[in-house]
């Protein structure tokens, strides 16, 4: 059990760290005119789409990770 809840802890990290990574780079990619930030993807594309490459993988990760704590969940007596 103490696997399990460790287990949880990893998926909710792994989220919340894919989802920080995409919305900074949905602010690099649209800027935010609030703060005056303007947009880097212009300037730096092929770093862009490879972050968002890498955030799409992680995100497809991150579910795979999910599915497998769920079946390893569905597993205990």
């Amino acid at each position: 059990m103490a696997v399990l809840v460790g287990d949880l802890v990893m998926v909710g990290l792994l989220f919340s760290g894919t989802g920080a990574a995409g919305a900074i780079g949905l602010m690099g990619s649209q800027g935010n005119k609030h703060v005056m930030w303007k947009k880097v993807c212009n300037v730096f594309g092929k770093f862009c789409h490879q972050a968002a490459a890498s955030v799409a993988i992680t995100l497809l990760a991150s579910i795979v990770f999910m599915l497998l704590v769920v079946l390893d969940a569905m597993k205990l007596p």
